[in-house]
Order: C-alpha cells, then sequence, then structure tokens
C-alpha cells in the first residue's frame, strides 16, 4: 500500500474515531424551543400558590390551591370556592390532592381529611365529611387517589393510611370499606 493512500486511511480512521455521530434526536432537543405562557394570579388564577395539577379528560386543567379549585380551558379561568350558605360548594377552599375517576368525577382531598366529588354531569359536588362512616376523622389530609380495578377509590393520607370507598355510578352505592 503506498504512503499517500495509507496515509489517507489513518487520517480518516481518527476522524471517525474521535468526531461523535450526529445524532439528529439529541440536536432537535438542545435546539428545540419550548414556548409557555405564565399564568399568575393577574390572569384569574385564584392564588398563587398551587398544591396540585390534572388535566382531565376532556382537556381541562384544574389547579388545586389553598384559595379554592381553579379550571383553567387555555384561555379563562372557572372558580370553585366555599360558600357556607351553598351545601353544593367546595367543603373547604384549601385542596391537596385531585383524581379523575373512570366516570369522569373528580375526586378532591381537602386539608382538613373531608373528599369532596365534583360530579360534572350533574353539576354538583358530593361532600364525604370526615366524621362519618365513610372517612375516618383520624385520616387528616388526603395527599392521593387511585381507582382500583373493582372501581374501588383508594386514598392515601399524610401519614401513609390508606382508605377505600366503594362507589357505584349513583351515590346511593357509596360505601366505606375495611383498610
Amino acid at each position: 500500500m503506498n504512503a499517500k493512500v495509507y496515509h489517507r486511511l489513518s487520517i480518516m480512521l481518527l476522524v471517525l474515531l474521535f468526531v461523535p455521530a450526529y445524532d439528529g434526536e439529541r440536536e432537535f432537543e438542545r435546539n428545540a424551543y419550548y414556548e409557555y405562557e405564565l399564568v399568575t394570579t393577574e390572569q384569574g388564577l385564584s392564588q398563587g400558590l398551587v398544591m396540585n395539577i390534572l388535566e382531565d379528560h376532556r382537556g381541562y386543567i384544574w389547579l388545586a390551591t389553598p384559595g379554592g379549585l381553579d379550571r383553567y380551558d387555555g384561555v379563562e379561568f372557572d372558580h370553585f370556592y366555599h360558600n357556607p350558605a351553598d351545601s353544593n360548594s367546595l367543603s373547604l377552599n384549601e385542596v391537596n390532592a385531585m383524581f379523575e375517576d373512570l366516570f369522569g368525577r373528580l375526586w378532591l382531598g381537602m386539608m382538613d381529611g373531608e373528599i369532596n366529588v365534583i360530579d360534572r354531569e350533574r353539576q354538583n359536588v358530593h361532600r364525604i365529611p370526615s366524621d362519618t362512616q365513610l372517612v375516618d376523622k383520624r385520616w387528616g389530609e388526603i395527599k392521593t387517589f387511585r381507582e382500583m380495578p373493582s372501581g374501588e377509590i383508594v386514598f392515601l393520607d399524610r401519614l401513609g393510611r390508606i382508605g377505600k370507598i366503594s362507589v357505584g355510578s349513583d351515590w346511593s352505592e357509596v360505601e366505606a370499606l375495611d383498610s
């Protein structure tokens, strides 16, 4: 092999070994432009501290705050607050946890341990107080919800205790289950 060809092959081999391969996906990530909009109380958020965020099956963004619950459609906010004179309002403004079940109901864990459920089909709030057979008043602040394949709603409190509620499509079917 002549020296010129050998020299060229050596340089090409060095270039291939020391120059990283072009990764189009990484290049895209590095140069991607992300557009975002800051949403604050000036745009209608009920309070600046957001405890939890959920996107429901309809595409609405729900924001749980200590000042109430906000539903955002990308343009404007709808607010849900506690009103002592209205039993169809939240039982408390301080919403901590949120979960949407298979029926499209929004489960809310309130800071005082109560559970509120927004049934959007009936446009009402169903309150499950912490001093009933359904929710043990010792549980305190609800941190998270999950739905079991059987339809039972399982929730976790701030102390790591687990509770379960069985709910059918009608609130007459609500019953507490042993935890």
